[in-house]
């Protein structure tokens, strides 16, 4: 008996509680070198603290109860070395959901920074923006998912977020860029007064990478931009007022003495539905690259 340990004893040797042993004998991963059949005493030995140890490290790695029941019962070290290759992969892909989370999290802190210290809603500004990594969808069959409605009234453009949304779903997308998300106006369009978005775009991390035959990795470049900020830019009755804006933007080149060099991007930068339960509280920014340096009046490079 003096070589044998306590369930306390075990306990205290290996910086475990006495009910994990309990359990651990329950589930059958480490079963007592001996049991007192008159008192129901439970005693280990030392050398059953190696497996012990492997256990906790496994707990310590996430793994549950049936896993580590199962690596116990591996026949070798080759099928050890492949449960725990394949574990890894297992744990990359958490780390890189976890990783997109936390860029979600930080997104939404940011939003409510950029609500507080919004832009005068509705002004011109020239800024220099840097280059944007996008995933851009075409739109398509946009207007047949949303049923007809046009997408200049707000329950059009909520379809238009249902097609993408259902898009990054049916790819493995992750969910978390979708708060990211724009549309695109060619120049040719906005030059031509046409002011119909053909393409969607999603904001991609530096580390994420997708493409097949109708998402494309893109950029949007780095350039000088006439942009405006504005809040909601739809009304009470639903007329969603991104054209009338895009006319104003097309004016005000026009008035500095510009003409648009590349597409026009709208971005939704700040999108806080949980304050208005109804509907969105949205702050666009809305841009489109000028030719820089031919500004007629210096006053307006600011």
């Amino acid at each position: 008996m003096k070589d044998r340990l306590t369930t306390g004893q075990m306990a205290r040797l290996n910086g475990i509680s006495e009910k994990a042993l309990r359990i651990y004998h329950k589930e059958g991963l480490l079963v007592p070198e001996y049991v007192d059949e008159s008192s129901g005493y439970r005693y280990y030995s030392i050398f059953q603290s190696a497996r012990l140890d492997m256990i906790q490290q496994m707990r310590t790695m996430g793994l549950g109860i049936s896993e580590i029941r199962k690596v116990l019962a591996l026949p070798d070290v080759n099928a050890l070395e492949g449960f725990m290759n394949e574990y890894a992969a297992r744990l990359e892909q958490e780390i890189q959901k976890m990783i997109l989370a936390r860029d979600m999290a930080r997104n939404y802190a940011d939003t409510c920074q950029r609500l507080r210290q919004r832009p005068a809603d509705g002004s011109f500004l020239v800024e220099h923006l840097p280059c944007e990594r996008i995933l851009a969808l075409s739109m398509g069959e946009a207007a047949d998912y949303a049923g007809g409605i046009p997408s200049d009234d707000i329950r059009g453009w909520e379809y238009y977020l249902r097609y993408v949304k259902r898009q990054m779903c049916e790819r493995g997308i992750p969910l978390s860029l979708f708060g990211n998300v724009g549309c695109v106006v060619t120049r040719e369009n906005f030059c031509q007064g046409r002011f119909l978005s053909t393409e969607a775009f999603i904001k991609a991390p530096e580390d994420f990478s997708y493409e097949d035959d109708f998402i494309r990795m893109k950029e949007i470049p780095e350039g000088e931009y006439l942009c405006s900020y504005s809040e909601g830019l739809f009304t009470e009755s639903c007329d969603w007022r991104e054209s009338e804006k895009l006319g104003e933007m097309k004016a005000e080149l026009a008035r500095r003495g510009l003409e648009a060099a590349g597409n026009y991007y709208g971005e939704v930068i700040a999108d806080t539905p949980a304050f208005h339960y109804s509907g969105r509280n949205m702050l666009l920014r809305m841009l489109t690259q000028p030719v820089a340096h031919i500004f007629e009046d210096a006053s307006y490079n600011q």
